[in-house]
């Protein structure tokens, strides 16, 4: 009984460790941009460490279990998750013309008229690899969903969760104060929307963290009969509601806002009892924020609020919007491919400006364009089903604590889902990482018990034999190894391209035909280790095409076989990266650049086309196109 004793305790220790680690750590560690993009590198590591760490998780909880010769979990409306799930695999899935011309015609047509031979499989989404990229990251969002959904059986856990969210968000929120204020007063302020706030790259995803924090610290200093703690709590939520605003993000304080009345109107209506009790609270908050007003100044607060209710829309996110409306209405039911938005953006971009933005700066409307109508409503009906049981269940309890923090956790997931129509806030693993984290709490804490006559959360589960727990703990091994593997080959390839990169970038592209060879190696690594990346392709291309130009002038290349052979072995690496990637019209242009070297003119002409056809709006491109010497 005593080694049963411990071993429980030991799996529940190391699951709840890696968790407060997670929760402490990913603000600071994963508050960039998702990598993987061309312009933006270094992030990979906190990435790889995120997934692998994830299902690290998952294998321990999943391990306790089958040691236990059982599989218990909590039941939850899953079936349209499943489905979505399937969605996003389905995507990868090689299909045949006829098929792929029912289900998407115009993903059909992209393949048609930009890619290169039939080299690669025919699939929905238009760049596989990018929807890796991304799968990988949501699968270990549900993972994570899963354990605490199902760790979190006690209230003293939930208590211990909670805490440290807050007690983490306001100490970022401290930070952030303190260096903002500090640029105030020495006049180094710079708050424009390309800036950051606290360890965040990008200041409205700070934002929405703390959009999803700030309910719980509202929720728990008012179900908590200590004064002093209550007093803490407001302390700490209005610090943070200071550094919301200090972000000078108008969508999250729009969010915010309306979370908060959405938050008080319900808790007025649903708690009549405590009415007193919730305007003594809600003076004294006033008290402190006033205070806070009064110290900061008002104009610093609501810096660009003024803007946005002038100029209504962003000039830039409006043209987003209405160029993913028209690409919805061409790829309907599949959409794009998960993580492709950026590669079929630039294709029916509207603006004459050469910034490009990976994301639509609206969730849902990206999430359309990538999964398309049937991946949007399988997701939707997911979040409706899921919270009409949650709804089901609060409706019925009266249990303060519950009451209140059911609410407050369904406040924070609320304003993140306001805020994500007009910002990318989920594709932050720290946000995400937190939203998911709030899911299973809100379903948790609604089930937890007042007295022992309540029915217990629903379960499903199952007992083992010996030798079930045995066989399938042997494939939990197998499948915790294979995907560490994956998750590391594609961490070390990327860290090896951007290496070659980085040094490229700060040497300049003409360095010595030696370092080219040595870069061509370390290429040949990245591609062996993840061989359906687009750019390593290219990469490979421009550096072998790079030591062919340097063996002598373009006259002499047809009387060297070398030479000859680097620019054959270029073209093809160019016209790889084509078919792994077609619609990135910069593979088009180098392409078309070598064809020009070697005099081959009109290829030069269909390359350049379809790049032009691509990227219609690049002005890059048009003067390439214009000045280009034959």
């Amino acid at each position: 009984m005593s080694f049963d004793f411990l071993r429980k305790f030991s799996f529940h220790s190391l699951i709840e460790s890696l968790l407060l680690v997670f929760i402490i750590l990913s603000p600071l560690l994963m508050s960039s941009v998702q990598f993987q993009l061309p312009n933006i590198h270094g992030e990979v590591l906190p990435f790889s460490l995120l997934e692998a760490i994830s299902f690290f998780i998952l294998f321990i909880f999943l391990l306790g279990q089958f040691l236990e010769n059982k599989l218990s979990f909590v039941s939850i409306p899953v079936v349209t998750l499943f489905l979505f799930l399937f969605l996003l695999i389905l995507q990868f899935f090689p299909l045949s013309q006829g098929i792929l011309g029912l289900f998407s015609p115009a993903t059909l047509s992209i393949y048609k008229g930009f890619s290169l031979g039939s080299g690669n499989p025919l699939t929905l989404s238009i760049y596989p690899e990018a929807s890796v990229t991304w799968l990988l990251p949501f699968l270990s969002y549900l993972a994570i969903f899963f354990v605490v959904l199902n760790y979190l059986d006690s209230k003293s856990r939930c208590k211990r969760l909670i805490w440290i969210i807050i007690i983490t968000a306001f100490v970022y929120s401290f930070y952030g104060i303190s260096y903002k204020l500090l640029q105030i007063a020495t006049g180094t302020n710079i708050n424009v929307a390309s800036k950051g706030f606290s360890t965040f790259t990008y200041r409205n995803n700070f934002a929405a963290y703390l959009e999803m924090v700030i309910p719980l610290v509202i929720s728990y200093s008012f179900i908590t009969f200590s004064f002093n703690k209550k007093l803490v709590l407001m302390f700490m939520g209005t610090i943070m509601i200071a550094a919301l605003f200090f972000t000078s993000s108008r969508g999250g304080r729009i969010s915010f806002g309306i979370s908060f009345l959405v938050f008080f109107v319900i808790l007025f209506l649903r708690m009549k009892n405590l009415r007193k009790k919730i305007a003594t609270y809600l003076s004294i908050f006033s008290i402190f924020l006033v205070i806070l007003v009064l110290l900061i100044g008002l104009s610093n607060l609501l810096f660009r609020m003024g803007g946005f209710f002038v100029d209504k829309v962003d000039y830039s996110r409006n043209h987003m919007n209405t160029e993913s409306i028209q690409i919805v209405k061409d790829f309907p039911f599949f959409g794009t491919g998960l993580g492709t938005y950026w590669e079929i953006a630039n294709k029916y971009k509207t603006a004459d400006w050469n910034g490009q933005h990976p994301f639509a700066h609206n969730e849902p409307l990206q999430l359309l364009v990538e999964t398309g109508f049937v991946g949007f409503l399988l997701f939707t009906l997911f979040l409706f089903f899921y919270f009409r049981k949650v709804y089901d269940k609060w409706s019925g309890r009266n249990d303060p604590y519950v009451v209140v923090m059911t609410l407050g956790c369904a406040t924070g997931i609320l304003s993140i889902l306001i805020h994500s129509f007009s910002d990318w806030v989920f594709h932050l693993p720290a946000n995400s990482f937190i939203f998911f984290i709030l899911m299973a709490l809100v379903y948790r804490i609604v089930y937890l018990k007042e007295d022992p006559g309540l029915s217990d959360i629903p379960k499903r589960g199952v007992f083992l034999t010996k030798n079930t727990s045995l066989v399938l703990i042997c494939i939990l091994f197998i499948s915790l190894i294979s995907i560490e593997i994956l998750i590391f080959r594609r961490y070390r390839a990327q860290e090896v391209f951007e290496k070659v990169v980085d040094y490229r970038n700060n040497h300049g592209i003409h360095v010595s035909s030696l370092v080219d060879k040595v870069f061509v190696e370390e290429i040949d690594l990245a591609i062996r280790l993840n061989s359906s990346n687009s750019l390593y392709w290219n990469t490979k291309a421009e550096l072998l095409t790079q030591l062919a130009l340097m063996q002598g002038s373009v006259n002499d290349l047809n009387g060297s076989i070398e030479k000859e052979t680097l620019l054959l072995t270029a073209k093809s690496c160019y016209k790889k990266a084509i078919n792994l990637n077609p619609t990135k019209a910069v593979f088009h242009c180098n392409l078309g650049k070598l064809f020009g070297l070697c005099r081959e003119n009109e290829l030069l002409f269909q390359e350049f086309k379809k790049a032009s056809l691509l990227e219609p709006r690049n002005k890059d491109i048009i003067n390439l196109i214009k000045n280009f010497t034959f």
